[in-house]
């Protein structure tokens, strides 16, 4: 089962699922990121794109998500496209 935002399923893709293997980020992380964290884009982001910050675990992780259809069945998703860490200066 896969956490819900908006009532859209949240879903990886590849590259965003191997960034959360290494950064020990689940899907869970992802949408409490989505809901409680601050907005982190550093320019303006094309419609239906969001990027936001928040501390998890005692490190500041950055979470990209757009828009997107699911091949198989034209279901709207989340797709993670980018989950990394944020170093603080």
């Amino acid at each position: 089962m896969y956490p819900t935002y908006y009532g859209c399923e949240i879903k990886p893709s590849k590259t965003a699922d191997k960034e959360m293997v290494n950064l020990k980020i689940y899907l869970d992380d992802v949408l409490r990121i989505l809901e409680e964290g601050k907005d982190a884009s550093r320019s303006k982001r094309k419609k239906g794109t969001i990027e936001k910050s928040l501390r998890i675990r005692g490190k500041m992780v950055k979470v990209v998500v757009v828009e997107s259809m699911t091949r198989w069945s034209n279901e709207k998703v989340w797709l993670i496209i980018h989950v990394g860490e944020i170093h603080e200066k």
